[in-house]
């Protein structure tokens, strides 16, 4: 039985889409399912610091402990247990995963009538830290608990309200690290003394994020791979641009959370094979890249057709790889109606394509002119050609670093070859004696 009151138990809520009920592989019926935790999301305020949980942080409790699910963490309403199997927790891309095979109770059932209504669309789980498993540190926006490692994890519980106030054991580890940073001095500019702590009293707060699980799944795939440098942070584009077709469009929505995910003064790699898409879809992005105070890397890596060719000029560097391809055109549109409707449809895209021939015109230095009748033809670059274009700076690295190898032993032949023409001088200068 679980000892009360439990020392150092903490609860978080993620108020989000991520809480779904779906048929049962295992058994007849159906069974409860999403992500109890979100990795490298930073929370909202939980009373004087924000929060954000590391991948690996469930490692050790997974398996090791005796996890029940609860409905709002009612020890009365079991809704599986890891011990016998109806509870199962994993940690994927996204975070802490839980499965859950409800009991055929009357609570339950009405549980899984709740979660399909969207009543309940909202999972809390209870948990410890290890005391060396968490890190404070001062950031730009205020103090941020990382956490690296749980030690335990009691309960994972759909809830209906996502309100807990921040812990004592969490305002603890805050006026600790503060008064530590305090006696230090450090953070204070120089020749300006430290300041006292001030302790703030608990704060309710609501950890709220309405965010759909596939979405998240997206959003983790397009900010988490690794980067080409420690300080670079890398997007990637790999849909089409805000089609509505499309499975997983790009939209500057994605790229915007992205791009605050990441920090506004962190340099950021954009690396792009996409076919295009949505006009205003794709300024908006170009706009978001422009305006971001990083230094901003656009990679070609495949291609960069229509509206993905416009983000690619947003970089501050612009790489193509050898073997891609980039294409600028005017505008497209689909029109149904008569003559005098097409011709209309016709005089109100020249706007559209204006503006983009004035963005290839100032980032290629081609004459407008030149532009516009690349745009009307339709006209595909290779890397190389995009590069004597105007349209891109230089190769990506994967490419550019052997033929620096290249120059840089013909520099060294060529180094040699003068050093044996002197010599040469040298003897017979020296035999003429």
């Amino acid at each position: 039985m679980r000892p009360e009151p439990l020392p150092n138990l903490e609860r978080r809520t993620f108020a989000m889409d991520s809480v779904r009920v779906e048929p049962s592989a295992a058994q007849a019926g159906t069974r409860i399912v999403g992500h109890a935790a979100i990795f490298d999301l930073l929370s909202e305020d939980l009373g004087g610091f924000r929060e954000r949980i590391k991948p690996g942080a469930f490692a050790e409790v997974i398996g090791t402990d005796d996890v029940r699910a609860h409905f709002n963490h009612d020890e009365n309403i079991v809704l599986g247990r890891t011990k016998p199997g109806t509870l199962r927790l994993e940690e994927d891309a996204v975070g802490l995963r839980f499965e859950i095979d409800p009991p055929d109770t009357q609570a339950a059932r009405d549980l899984l009538v709740s979660i399909q209504r969207e009543d309940v669309d909202q999972v809390s789980f209870a948990f410890q830290v290890r005391p060396e498993g968490e890190e404070w540190r001062k950031e730009k926006d205020g103090w941020v608990r990382t956490i690296r490692k749980f030690s335990r994890l009691w309960d994972v519980s759909p809830v209906t309200y996502a309100a807990y106030p921040a812990t004592d054991v969490a305002l603890r580890g805050l006026r600790t690290a503060v008064a530590a940073q305090s006696a230090a001095g450090r953070g204070a500019p120089e020749g300006r003394a430290a300041l006292p702590a001030i302790e703030a009293p608990t704060l309710g707060h609501r950890a709220n994020w309405r965010v759909p699980e596939k979405a998240l799944e997206r959003w983790m795939g397009l900010t988490r791979p690794a980067a080409a440098r420690a300080d670079e942070a890398v997007i990637s584009i790999l849909d089409p641009i805000g089609d509505p077709f499309a499975e997983n469009p790009v939209t500057a929505k994605s790229v915007a959370a992205a791009l605050r995910m990441i920090g506004a003064d962190r340099d950021v790699l954009i690396r792009i094979n996409s076919p295009g898409g949505d006009l205003f879809e794709g300024i908006a992005i170009y706009n978001l890249l422009r305006e971001h105070k990083g230094r901003v890397t656009t990679r070609v890596i495949g291609l960069a057709a229509s509206a993905a060719s416009l983000i690619a000029m947003a970089g501050d560097a612009r790489q193509v790889a050898r073997a891609s391809f980039m294409m600028i055109h005017n505008v497209w549109v689909l029109v149904i109606g008569n003559r005098n409707d097409l011709r209309e449809v016709a005089d109100q895209l020249e706007p559209f394509d204006r503006a983009l021939a004035d963005v290839y015109v100032r980032r290629s230095g081609n004459a407008e002119g030149a532009v516009r009748a690349m745009m009307d033809a339709e006209t595909w670059f290779s890397g190389d050609e995009a590069i004597e274009r105007g349209f891109a700076d230089e190769l990506s690295p994967a490419d550019a670093e052997p033929q620096a190898a290249a120059d840089e032993e013909d520099g060294i032949n060529e180094a040699a070859n003068r050093l044996q023409v002197m010599r040469r001088r040298q003897r017979l200068a020296e035999s003429s004696l």
